[in-house]
């Protein structure tokens, strides 16, 4: 509220942060293809679509903690600090992981329990995008000048 508004004429959504959402999403479905097709062979399809769904699901709670500043990294304290957003994080999470355990959610979602082995690769395929989502941020950091830029560009009294 302390900002003022941004110009009509400006874009809502800057070129080079469309780019990088673009890229990130594109990045979100390579990995749950590959994780879908790297199971499909060894468990099946229902076991394939089932670790898809959650990686796809761990995914997108990954990018919506990367997506709340282009440039700081996620393992800073105030990436925590809103309880309401950590809250609907649990939440997404908690309906995940509900959807592929509970019958009734299994059948409407047309999932399966995962065993442990089955998550491995789902873990990796978050853990490696968390890796380079902060590379990429590092990189960011590091190209970027001295002060870093406000999201919304304040306007000139």
């Amino acid at each position: 509220m302390k900002r003022h508004p941004r110009s009509p004429d400006a874009p809502v959504i800057a070129r080079a942060m469309a780019v990088r959402l673009g890229i990130t999403g594109v990045m979100i479905a390579v990995a749950t293809l590959i994780v879908v097709s790297w199971a499909e062979s060894r468990h099946g399809v229902a076991v394939a679509t089932t670790m898809g769904f959650i990686t796809l699901s761990m995914l997108h709670i990954v990018a919506a903690f990367e997506w709340r500043d282009p440039t700081r990294s996620v393992f800073h304290g105030e990436s925590i600090a809103n309880g309401r957003f950590n809250m609907m994080i649990l939440i997404s999470f908690g309906l995940a992981v509900l959807g592929t355990s509970v019958g009734a959610l299994q059948r409407m979602l047309d999932t399966v329990q995962l065993s442990g082995d089955q998550w491995r690769p789902v873990l990796i395929a978050v853990v490696g995008f968390l890796v380079f989502a902060e590379i990429e941020k590092a990189i960011a950091r590091a190209l970027a000048p001295d002060k870093p830029k406000p999201l919304v560009q304040a306007a000139v009294a």
